[in-house]
């Protein structure tokens, strides 16, 4: 592994721990969930 993707893997850490602290709301989480299923529905309906 190079510099870049010791680096990129210590931020994309930093982020869950910064996430895990600040937990979504239930109205929030909903909202995610319907967006990520609508992307995989249309994803899937393409191919």
């Amino acid at each position: 592994m190079t510099k870049y993707h010791e680096e990129s893997i210590a931020k994309k850490k930093a982020s869950i721990e910064c996430w895990k602290k600040q937990p979504l709301k239930p109205e929030e989480y909903r909202s995610q969930f319907k967006r990520l299923r609508e992307q995989r529905l249309a994803r899937e309906s393409k191919s």
